[in-house]
């Protein structure tokens, strides 16, 4: 999991981080963070793997696996352990928490409802401000165009037109700046 960002309304919940499922980015929670929050009573690995089972939940759409490597240093164990974390799409999560049937659940699927609520809005800002920016870039866009066709007539119309004339004014003044240079 690529964490990018977080976002987590109330501090007191499960944090939302950006991760990778499938290969799109989007919200996710940890598995073993949810588990903790929602006070389930089963070991994580047996709990999470009942559910994905039960409910049939697919990895690399609903949810991704992790492996981590940590560090044992409990007497008589040593060495390194693979430990599998999940990470869940919010409509996993959402599931999950509704099925666990308690208040715990209640408040997590009410949070995550809010937490992609939260987020839609800030996408749809997003979207509106990048629709603003192109508008912009277009008006200006625009405006240099017009712009550089001004230059460009100038540059074949009027700048001749404008050199003539002083090539001309200057021929006039030539016999004046000479008689006054021979004084």
């Amino acid at each position: 999991m690529n964490m990018v960002a977080q976002f987590n309304p109330d501090e007191s919940l499960v944090p939302v981080l950006e991760g990778d499922i499938g290969g799109i980015v989007q919200p996710v929670v940890n598995a073993r963070e949810l588990h903790k929050w929602l006070n389930v009573n089963t070991r994580f690995a047996m709990w999470i793997k009942e559910r994905i089972s039960k409910y049939e939940f697919l990895e690399n759409e609903d949810f991704a696996l992790v492996s981590i490597f940590t560090e044992i240093k409990k007497t008589g164990r040593g060495g390194n352990r693979r430990s599998r974390e999940y990470i869940l799409t919010l409509d996993m999560a959402k599931e999950l928490s509704m099925v666990e049937n308690n208040e715990q659940g209640k408040i997590a699927r009410r949070y995550f409802i809010r937490c992609e609520r939260e987020l839609h809005q800030a996408n749809n800002n997003l979207m509106m401000q990048f629709n603003r920016a192109l508008l912009e870039f277009e008006k200006y866009s625009d405006l240099a165009s017009q712009a550089g066709r001004t230059l460009a007539i100038v540059g074949k119309q009027i700048k001749p037109q404008a050199r003539d004339r002083a090539d001309s004014l200057k021929k006039r003044l030539q016999p004046v700046l000479n008689f006054g240079g021979a004084a």
